[in-house]
């Protein structure tokens, strides 16, 4: 009977601790150029697009509108917009189908009183942040006949009142990176974060057990002006010559293709499996504790691995909570006498029920708490007919 229990314990845990791996993994690569600007080396830039193009790569080109000047700061005319080379330069190979634009911020001004944390929106008032992201959007769409759809904010740094903004503008994707400022938990904004660096992209791609391990259809491709060793920057990481190799490399390995956030949106948007993904989402999380939350960068997966890693993490939280109700109950039967057994498990119940009553979490508490008394009620039960089966 022991080995049984045991055996059913063991199970248990391992549903709950099971991870997905993927048996194969088409990836999707997104390269992500930030800080076009007037004040950027269009030289570079000329180089970069002109590779993009002769190996048929798409780029999505974080561009700042607006000069960096604290008197411009809250300003929003175009006549400080790009510079009429750069917008030339861009405008070229958007026509070409080469380059996609985001909004990279306004001016890329540092506005956070954290001398440690830059961000040109986390921390500013909502009025602020809409008048910003608002200019900066409707230059950018006017100038280069576009509906710019992809926000990267400026050091990856934005708070909930930037995703806010970004709703009521008609955003639909945003871009920063995996160690955000908060749970990006809304459902109506794409969340892609970048995962790779320009020079670390090959050996990521490479690496087949980490490929397994994250499950991920599309890989974020960051790269900045100053990490080109011809720009003299102390930061470099990569040559021109070394890009077009890796870029040729790619192009060539099977199961890897490229694609833009816009095509990505449009493609998850049309599928069913994005609604689903949504409503699944919404519902669970209503029922796990609000650091346990799926947070919806998942749905860069495959619905059917999507699918599965959000069930098997409602799962294993209440079996764990479960597991948990068993253990109590042993250490419950052990130490305390057991006409006492179910006048505690009645006492939590009905202390924890009425404390929790009026906090938001009550919902998923309350499912946990059923789940803690099963198990303490499951080994109960089995002690009673373990001991009766014992004086037959």
């Amino acid at each position: 009977m022991r080995l049984k229990v045991h055996i059913l314990i063991v199970s248990l845990l391992s549903i709950a601790l099971f991870s997905l791996k993927a048996s194969e993994c088409k990836v999707k690569i997104i390269f992500r150029y930030d800080d076009y600007s007037s004040d950027s080396d269009t030289k570079l830039e000329e180089q970069l697009f002109k590779l993009f193009k002769e190996n048929d790569i798409p780029l999505v080109v974080g561009v700042i509108p607006f000069h960096k000047s604290e008197e411009d700061f809250m300003e929003a005319d175009s006549s400080k917009g790009l510079s009429d080379d750069k917008t030339e330069l861009l405008d070229r190979y958007i026509k070409y189908g080469i380059v996609e634009v985001g909004l990279h911020g306004f001016s890329h001004f540092n506005n956070s009183i954290d001398i440690n944390n830059k961000s040109e929106f986390k921390g500013l008032h909502y009025s602020k942040q809409h008048q910003l992201i608002s200019s900066g959007k409707t230059y950018l769409d006017s100038v280069f006949n576009i509906d710019c759809r992809t926000f990267i904010p400026p050091w990856n740094s934005y708070d909930s009142t930037t995703v806010k903004v970004l709703k009521e503008l008609d955003f639909k994707i945003v871009s920063s990176n995996i160690n955000h400022d908060f749970s990006f938990n809304d459902d109506s904004i794409l969340f892609m974060p970048y995962q790779s660096d320009i020079d670390e992209v090959d050996s990521y791609l490479v690496n087949a057990e980490s490929l397994q391990a994250n499950t991920q259809k599309y890989i974020v491709v960051l790269f900045h002006s100053y990490d080109f060793q011809s720009n003299d920057s102390c930061r470099s990481v990569i040559q021109i010559e070394t890009l077009d190799k890796l870029l040729k490399h790619l192009h060539n390995l099977e199961g890897v293709s490229f694609t833009t956030f816009n095509e990505v949106y449009e493609t998850i948007s049309d599928n069913s499996s994005f609604s689903k993904s949504h409503i699944w989402r919404k519902k669970l999380n209503k029922k796990l504790p609000s650091f346990y939350n799926i947070e919806n960068t998942s749905l860069l997966m495959e619905w059917k691995i999507y699918r599965t890693s959000i069930f098997l993490k409602f799962l294993s939280w209440y079996l764990l909570m479960l597991f948990a109700g068993i253990l109590s109950g042993i250490v419950v039967i052990r130490i305390l006498k057991f006409k006492l057994v179910l006048f505690f498990v009645l006492s939590v119940i009905i202390l924890l029920v009425v404390i929790n009553v009026n906090i938001s979490e009550t919902y998923y508490k309350i499912w946990s708490l059923l789940l803690v008394c099963i198990g303490m009620w499951g080994s109960v039960l089995f002690n009673i007919m373990r001991e009766n089966y014992k004086f037959r």
